[in-house]
């Protein structure tokens, strides 16, 4: 059976917060930098199915774009 995750996303002007959530509970935090390198080596990292939100504010459309 594949895994699914949740995951949110803090988009800051030098960093990105992330949460990744499974079914049941919160299973990592990351504070990364705020680069789609980074945010796609954490999420190339996850293997199953994953749904993303992006805290909407002036720093979020980069990274919704790049993804």
């Amino acid at each position: 059976m594949s895994t699914t995750y949740y995951i949110g996303a803090d988009v800051h002007s030098n960093s990105i917060e992330m949460a990744i959530q499974n079914r049941k509970k919160i299973v990592k935090r990351y504070t990364i930098p705020a680069s789609i390198s980074a945010a796609s080596q954490v999420l190339d990292s996850l293997q199953g199915k994953k749904h993303m939100a992006i805290e909407e504010g002036p720093m979020a459309g980069w990274l919704y774009r790049n993804l």
